[in-house]
């Protein structure tokens, strides 16, 4: 019979342990801050974004609805993302569609970039150019990694994106 999984341990720092032993850390749900920044709301989220996620729905439809045109997304403090994950931010892109708003993410770590490379879903998450009305962006913003993007499509393409990112996460 093979032996149970073992939670991760590590000494705490600056905490007197009373019998000196290592500490168990939980996983770490992901959390967020919100605030306001300008006609946009700036979400940071950190922590496990993952099935457990999904408690942050709620939050996450607020911070849209209480937006006059959209939401940033600063993904810097994900520790982990996968397509539970997406699929949170999947859904909130296209709520934000229906109501004429936009989702962008503005910065990122490993575990997003990974995952939205793997599935080709970056371009879904890039601000509109001046030129563009719903449709897919025509490049990354600076700083972010990959390949060129495609040349900017219809609706039919952003489709296919999130067709394509659903399909690999099932």
């Amino acid at each position: 019979m093979p032996e149970p999984a073992q939670p991760v341990v590590a000494k705490c720092v600056g905490h007197a342990e009373s019998d000196g032993g290592p500490a168990v850390l939980p996983p770490c749900p992901a959390a967020t801050d919100i605030a306001p920044d300008g006609d946009r709301m700036r979400v940071s989220l950190r922590g496990e974004l993952d099935l457990t996620g999904q408690l942050l729905r709620g939050d996450l439809h607020e911070a849209l609805r209480r937006s006059a045109s959209g939401v940033d997304l600063d993904l810097t403090a994900l520790t982990f993302c996968d397509c539970s994950g997406l699929n949170i931010l999947l859904d909130l892109r296209q709520r934000a569609l229906g109501q004429g708003k936009t989702v962008v993410i503005r910065g990122s770590g490993p575990a997003v970039e990974r995952l939205l490379d793997v599935t080709a879903t970056w371009e879904l998450f890039i601000p509109p150019g001046p030129d563009d009305e719903g449709t897919a962006p025509t490049a990354r913003p600076a700083g972010m990694p990959g390949d060129s993007a495609p040349a900017r499509g219809s609706f039919r393409t952003a489709l296919q994106f999130g067709y394509r990112a659903v399909e690999s996460c099932a």
